[in-house]
């Protein structure tokens, strides 16, 4: 349930009833997008016109704000359609963000035939600092690196460097060189 749903209201007072029919249309949108903060719903009479009932809704959400406005002459048709908008946009926002997720996804993992010639290897990580083992399997534990050159702490006066790598199995293997 969504606390940050506000109705407000131009020209028109509405009853609880309505009131609560609003907000059960504005908490329903939310099941289409998980990252909704603040939903604003505008119900208004047009002045002189009691047969031009309009609802605005604005939706604020993490990487987007949907603002929909729906007209007629009945104030829970007004609402209805302007739910169905938001709903048709939030999806579509979705959908968008999926997409785009997926297409980053498969370019980093160069999974399609298009992106295999732009795939370029996973390049080291190269430490210049003396750094013990176990700091250089933390940084390898970040998964950002196949594998880890360091100067190694414990013999940092002879200059030499250790490679560290995680073998098929999970082990961790650490490669020095010979004395």
């Amino acid at each position: 349930m969504l606390d940050a749903i506000s109705i407000q209201t131009r020209h028109v007072s509405i009853t609880d009833a309505l009131k609560e029919y609003a907000r059960e249309k504005a908490e329903k949108v939310t099941k289409y997008y998980d990252n909704i903060q603040r939903i604003v719903l505008e119900l208004s009479i047009l002045e002189g016109n009691k047969h031009s009932q309009i609802v605005k809704a604005t939706v604020m959400a993490s990487q987007t704000v949907i603002r929909a406005t729906f007209e007629s002459g009945d104030m829970y048709a007004s609402i209805d359609g302007v739910e169905e908008k938001i709903a048709k946009q939030l999806k579509k926002h979705h959908d968008k963000l999926r997409t785009n997720a997926h297409k980053e996804l498969s370019h980093r993992s160069g999974s399609s035939p298009s992106n295999a010639a732009a795939y370029s290897k996973p390049q080291p990580l190269c430490l210049d600092k003396p750094t013990f083992v176990d700091d250089a399997i933390t940084h390898l534990e970040t998964g950002l690196y196949p594998f880890v050159v360091f100067r190694d702490a414990r013999d940092a006066k002879l200059g030499k460097f250790s490679i560290v790598y995680e073998s098929c199995d999970g082990v961790y293997t650490v490669i020095e060189p010979e004395n």
